[in-house]
C-alpha cells in the first residue's frame, strides 16, 4: 500500500510541477527509503480526488513548510476520501499541523496531525445512531487499509485518526466520546 501511495503521489507531483508555475505551498515529501525532498505545490493540487493541498496544509503555521507528507499520510488522505465518498462534501478544520502550531494550540504532544494522519471534520447535528454509523464506516475503512485508527466525537464534529499501533500502542480501533 505504501509503495503504491508513493508512486501515485510522485506521479501527481511530477505532472503538477510540469503543468503549472503557480505554486503556493512548500511541501516536504518523505519516501519509505528515508529520503525526502522539498517542493512547492499550488493550493489546488489534488492529494486525493476531492482533497486539495489547501485543505490539508497548515496555513496558520509560522514555518515556511506548510505540509509534510509521509507514505502513511497519503494512505490516510485516501481513507479520508473514502469517507467523503460515503458522506459527501466534508469541511476539514485541521489536518496537518507543524509541531510549533500543534503546541501553540494545545494539541497532544504525540498528535497524529503532525504526521498528517488525523483530520478534524466539522459536522454537527448528528444523533447517537448517526455517530455510531460514522464510527463504523471509519472503522471499516481503517480495517480495509490495515490501520488501527480511532474516532473522537465532539460537539463541533469528528476527529478521525489513521495510525498504526507503533505510534500509540493501541491494538484495536478506539472510539472516544468527547461530547
Amino acid at each position: 500500500i505504501i509503495r503504491d501511495a508513493e508512486h501515485c503521489l510522485s506521479a501527481r507531483v511530477i505532472r503538477h510541477v510540469l503543468g503549472t508555475m503557480e505554486m503556493r505551498y512548500k511541501v516536504k515529501i518523505y519516501m519509505p527509503s528515508g529520503s525526502s525532498f522539498l517542493t512547492e505545490l499550488d493550493g489546488n493540487f489534488n492529494l486525493a480526488r476531492n482533497f486539495k493541498v489547501s485543505e490539508i496544509a497548515n496555513k496558520k503555521a509560522t514555518e515556511e513548510v506548510k505540509l509534510e507528507l509521509w507514505p502513511e499520510s497519503i494512505v490516510a488522505i485516501e481513507m479520508l476520501q473514502d469517507m467523503r465518498d460515503i458522506y459527501g462534501a466534508m469541511i476539514i478544520n485541521s489536518a496537518y499541523r507543524t509541531k510549533t502550531y500543534n503546541k501553540q494550540i494545545g494539541g497532544d504532544a504525540n498528535s497524529a496531525h503532525m504526521h498528517c494522519c488525523a483530520f478534524d471534520w466539522a459536522r454537527t447535528g448528528d444523533d447517537a445512531a448517526k455517530r455510531k454509523a460514522i464510527a463504523n464506516s471509519w472503522k471499516t475503512i481503517c480495517k480495509k487499509r490495515g490501520i488501527i485508527g480511532a474516532i473522537n466525537y465532539y460537539s463541533w464534529g469528528y476527529h478521525l485518526e489513521a495510525y498504526s499501533d507503533e505510534w500509540y500502542g493501541s491494538k484495536s480501533f478506539i472510539i472516544r466520546n468527547k461530547l
